[in-house]
């Protein structure tokens, strides 16, 4: 059984969310009749005469709700393989915190705030929803729902910013390598420095070893 805890506030949203749009529905409808074979994006596509693009993108907001998942198909050229997770839901609302995330552009609004906030200051290894009832000066439900999309968002919100900082830090001083412990210039901790680094890596310009990232040369 799919069980969604009066704690998890945006998953509690992503569910409703996910339940309310008809194309949705026939989706999960045709994953109901194909309950333990499941099917590919490509045959959904076809028996309910949509895009594939079209498809793929419904899935995939049926997927960040829990409702469904995949694994790949073996032979030929890997297919993701969609099937229900569960028959039944069960979904418990805290409506003190559902009411505060409903509004999801201000919710945006006040994540990217905290973060910037902290930013300017030092941004802490550990987020707790008291320093987000600080910072922001608001109630305890707003800074829990807060506390919530950071932690959703947190590549979006703080990683990839923290990425394009060290870059901006590597081409102002026009260097080719550079250690964390250089970057003192960026108010974060180290923790999220080295997440950051990471991040960079993955990117394949450079490469991260013993708290240094190295640019790679290319020949």
């Amino acid at each position: 059984m799919v069980s969604i805890s009066k704690r998890d506030t945006l998953k509690a949203m992503a569910v409703l969310y996910s339940l309310t749009n008809e194309t949705r529905l026939k989706i999960i409808e045709l994953l109901l009749q194909r309950y333990r074979i499941g099917m590919t994006p490509s045959a959904i596509a076809k028996v309910l005469n949509l895009s594939l693009p079209t498809v793929t993108k419904h899935l995939e907001i049926l997927e960040e709700a829990g409702l469904v998942n995949y694994i790949y198909t073996r032979g030929g050229t890997p297919s993701k393989l969609y099937k229900i997770t569960d028959l039944y839901i069960t979904v418990q609302i805290d409506l003190s915190k559902f009411v505060k995330a409903f509004n999801r552009s201000e919710l945006e609004r006040m994540a990217a705030s905290y973060i910037q906030k902290k930013i300017e200051t030092k941004l802490p290894r550990n987020i707790t929803i008291d320093d987000i009832k600080n910072t922001l000066k608001t109630d305890q439900d707003t800074a829990y729902v807060v506390y919530e999309y950071v932690n959703e968002k947190k590549i979006d919100l703080i990683v990839k910013p923290l990425a394009s900082m060290i870059l901006d830090v590597l081409e102002r001083e026009n260097k080719k390598s550079i250690n964390i412990s250089e970057l003192k210039e960026i108010n974060a901790d180290e923790y999220w420095i080295d997440v950051a680094c990471r991040h960079i890596q993955n990117k394949g310009i450079y490469t991260y070893r013993d708290k240094e990232l190295v640019r790679v040369e290319v020949e």
